[in-house]
């Protein structure tokens, strides 16, 4: 099984599940930009939201696409010359409405939520940090993710 690891300057890895069979073209297109870097700032007006300004360019149509996210739930605005947030990834970790739709297409496993959340409010606190999104895979029957 793939997931997606997101990373942090001395901080924990946090762990997403894809939406692979609501969200096929939007998991392909990010798996295949793996693994990149990114800024990360909170939301100003959305909630509890961490937000990437310019994520990777992605050539997809919306998707299985909300303003709504859970708690917990991954992101992407297809690019669109009508929205300033094309290309931009939403990491929900509260309530949150955000401004425009996104793809979602990954969920955090339930064990990283509140490692998820503690980043959030370090974001909020504390300032913008740099992201590292990569590509894992579940190799043995028996490993727990």
């Amino acid at each position: 099984m793939k997931y997606i690891e997101l990373k942090h300057k001395n901080g924990p890895v946090i762990r997403f599940r894809l939406y692979e069979n609501n969200s096929p073209a939007t998991c392909k297109a990010f798996i295949d930009a793996l693994p990149f870097n990114a800024k990360a700032v909170q939301a100003r007006f959305a909630g509890e939201e961490i937000w990437i300004q310019k994520g990777p360019y992605l050539k997809i149509n919306q998707e299985n696409a909300t303003i709504l996210l859970k708690p917990g739930e991954l992101g992407y605005a297809s690019p669109n010359k009508k929205s300033e947030i094309g290309q931009s990834i939403a990491i929900v970790y509260g309530e949150a409405k955000l401004s425009g739709r996104v793809n979602v297409f990954a969920m955090v496993f339930k064990e990283y939520f509140k490692t998820l959340k503690k980043l959030g409010e370090k974001i909020w606190l504390g300032g913008s940090r740099v992201l590292r999104f990569e590509l894992k895979e579940k190799k043995k029957r028996h490993e727990s993710i």
